[in-house]
């Protein structure tokens, strides 16, 4: 408002609004320091994994504050395995991760504002630990192709052997325990295999000898 040299209105009072312009000053940054996720081994190219999430403090819906992801860095990185989008989304680039081969990675990311401006813009970043699941995509494999034992007459419940399995599937998962039967040469049911957890051996018992000398 004004007055005059009496201290009268001169003009009624008036409000005036003042708008703070926006500068890029605040980084974005991810919702998490370090991300951790899982994909299965052998998952087609493009499987989404996960979405990465950021923020920025800057006014919303301006150029300030539009964010694109990168990824920096891989580990083991002789091939880039995975793809980070624009808007965050973790995807495989391939169909070829084997578990056997490489368990785990770690990407290092990066988010920027501006749209990911190269000349210009403020960039935050973060790790991805990537997990690769086990599939069964391995055959058991025995030790040997033929085994041999023996066993005193007239004894049963004694053990007459053991068969070792080899698998490369994950250790102590369902996909490297050993399911064992016997396919042939058990018709009087004189015999039964079973499976050592922690060995993945089978064992083969005698547990019925009526009329085993017979067909001995």
């Amino acid at each position: 408002y004004a007055k005059d040299e009496n201290g009268k209105d001169v003009e009624p009072a008036i409000d005036l609004r003042v708008s703070v312009e926006d500068i890029n000053d605040n980084s974005p940054v991810f919702t998490s320091e370090v991300f951790v996720c899982s994909v299965e081994e052998l998952s087609a190219t493009n499987t989404l994994i996960m979405v990465l999430n950021a923020t920025d403090a800057d006014k919303p819906n301006t150029l300030n504050t539009k964010l694109a992801y990168k990824i920096v860095s891989q580990e083991p990185g002789d091939k880039l395995l995975f793809l980070l989008t624009k808007d965050g989304e973790v995807r495989t680039t391939s169909a070829t991760l084997d578990r056997e081969q490489q368990a785990s990675y770690s990407l290092e990311v990066e988010v920027k504002d501006r749209d990911g401006d190269p000349n210009g813009g403020l960039a935050g970043t973060a790790k991805v630990k990537i997990k690769v699941v086990d599939v069964n995509d391995n055959i058991p494999v025995l030790e040997k192709e033929e085994y041999s034992g023996e066993v005193e007459e007239n004894v049963e419940g004694v053990e007459i052997l053991r068969m070792k399995a080899f698998d490369d599937d994950e250790e102590f998962t369902d996909n490297w325990f050993a399911n064992f039967s016997i396919i042939s040469g058990n018709e009087g049911g004189h015999f039964q295999i079973i499976t050592d957890e922690q060995t993945n051996e089978g064992v083969l018992m005698l547990v019925k000898v009526r009329k085993l000398n017979k067909i001995c």
